[in-house]
């Protein structure tokens, strides 16, 4: 059997298609891919060491030469690539992106029928903007820290990150120092959902992986059930979050359909939409440039 070492890194972003790429990469023979799919270790629990990642995460390993993950943090926070790097500086990275004013509102939308967030689109988006021009980036020992006892109970971490987690460009670039672009594989969601076919037979070369057959009926495969991630001595669910911490009246609104539906038509209002595009303008052409590829669509 071969030695136990992450290889294979599906690093985000958040609400980008995650979850249906690893379920593919799971799929795929000689792949070993985490359960649950998202381990808090390289964000929260790296001074465990390997043997507690294999213990929490792999105790399904059977000597599969791949063996990776899909924590979306792991492309956000500034102080993850290093550790991975120090971990396997021969590792293959996957990013998925899409365009960063939907992935904003569907990372939004996510929290707010949770009830974790209590603000409308357009007001949390600002609060994001000031927390930003602020300097909190999670890039600090303190900020690390509280970062890491805020992802309990509920899984949000210490801020909202609903605008920066589209800043791809820069997020990419911390890996691209470390590995080179060589080891890298960046998507992009709309190709996955219309060619995801051809899509996922480039992934498969990317990770040397023959004899896999692409099945369509995956195409449109949802996220997986909720599961419990594991840090040492501490217990999150994902996806199932403390609904008590909204009043009674505004939990009952999250829940109504009516609601939900009027949320999803309206949550965007035309000048928040058009701040949003001036504000993704150069995050999305140095992407572009990165990937020669025109993604003036977004904006």
């Amino acid at each position: 059997m071969t030695a136990f070492l992450p290889n294979v890194f599906i690093l985000g972003a958040a609400k980008c298609g995650t979850s249906t790429l690893y379920a593919y990469l799971a799929d795929m023979p000689g792949v070993c891919m985490a359960e649950p799919k998202e381990p808090l270790f390289f964000e929260a629990a790296y001074e465990q060491g390997l043997d507690y990642y294999r213990t929490a995460y792999f105790p399904h390993w059977q000597g599969e030469p791949l063996i990776g993950e899909a924590r979306h943090r792991n492309l956000y926070l500034p102080y993850v690539p290093e550790r991975i790097h120090a971990t396997n500086p021969d590792a293959k990275l996957i990013v998925m992106v899409r365009n960063p004013i939907q992935r904003a509102f569907s990372h939004w939308w996510y929290w707010l029928r949770r009830g974790v967030e209590i603000l409308g689109f357009r007001e949390a988006i600002h609060a994001d903007f000031e927390r930003i021009c602020a300097g909190w980036r999670v890039n600090t020992a303190d900020e690390i820290a509280r970062h890491c006892n805020a992802l309990f109970p509920h899984g949000q971490g210490l801020y909202r990150t609903y605008l920066d987690s589209g800043y791809y460009y820069e997020q990419i670039m911390r890996y691209v120092d470390l590995f080179g672009m060589e080891q890298l594989c960046i998507l992009l969601l709309e190709d996955l959902r219309e060619r995801p076919e051809q899509v996922m037979a480039d992934v498969a070369r990317f990770l040397g992986v023959t004899g896999w057959t692409f099945r369509p009926q995956m195409a449109n495969i949802s996220a997986p059930a909720p599961v419990t991630a594991r840090v040492p001595g501490r217990r999150i669910y994902n996806g199932v979050l403390n609904g008590d911490r909204l009043p009674t009246r505004l939990r009952r609104l999250t829940r109504a359909p009516a609601v939900r539906r009027w949320a999803k038509r309206h949550a965007i209002d035309r000048a928040t939409r058009q701040w949003m595009r001036a504000h993704y303008a150069t995050h999305n052409r140095r992407l572009g440039d990165l990937l020669n590829r025109d993604l003036s669509h977004w904006t």
